[in-house]
């Protein structure tokens, strides 16, 4: 239901009437992250292993050329986002529209399915079937996947709430462990 709903919103990018902010793009969020893993805080350095943050460097350096035009994504798309409604049989509250590639958006979806079994076998699993289902390539959303953990863990350090360090740690790693099963094109 949710990849159907990925694929039903996906859409180009449209000229914004006039007085209209720009769209936030992931390239920008792709910077910050270049920033924010490339040169680490002291409390990241502390918390996490060495071998994740050298993969969201890497994982960024990766994705900072796009292998298709940008849409409209969006950045917060949780299950607790997407509701039963009448006009349509399922709809998206509260978005938070960027301009990227549709992996970026597919990223978010496979790291908080992953929450609930942080394996390497569950991730697998996850990025091959949500990847599938939304017609994204699998390498490039498990890559989104690991950078959104990754922003989630910084996140965790920076409000010092340690369960969500530990959740969003096994989720990173579980991605990490299997990306290179998933050629990036």
């Amino acid at each position: 239901m949710a990849c159907r709903l990925y694929r039903r919103l996906r859409r180009p990018p449209v000229a914004l009437p006039d007085g209209y902010p720009p769209i936030p793009t992931v390239s920008a969020v792709l910077a910050d992250w270049s920033v924010r893993f490339g040169q680490p805080k002291p409390e990241l350095v502390h918390a996490v292993p060495s071998t994740l943050v050298d993969a969201a460097v890497a994982r960024c350096a990766a994705l900072t050329t796009p292998r298709e035009p940008p849409v409209v994504v969006n950045r917060d798309t949780h299950l607790g986002n997407i509701v039963a409604a009448e006009r349509e049989p399922w709809l998206l509250i509260d978005p938070k529209p960027y301009l990227g590639e549709a992996a970026f958006d597919i990223g978010f979806l496979i790291m908080i399915r992953i929450q609930r079994l942080p394996t390497a076998e569950h991730a697998r699993r996850m990025v091959t079937a949500t990847a599938a289902a939304t017609g994204v390539d699998p390498g490039r959303a498990c890559h989104w996947a690991f950078l959104r953990a990754m922003e989630e863990i910084s996140w965790a350090v920076d409000d010092h709430v340690p369960r969500d360090l530990r959740l969003h740690l096994a989720v990173a790693t579980a991605l990490s462990g299997i990306a290179p099963s998933f050629e990036v094109s």
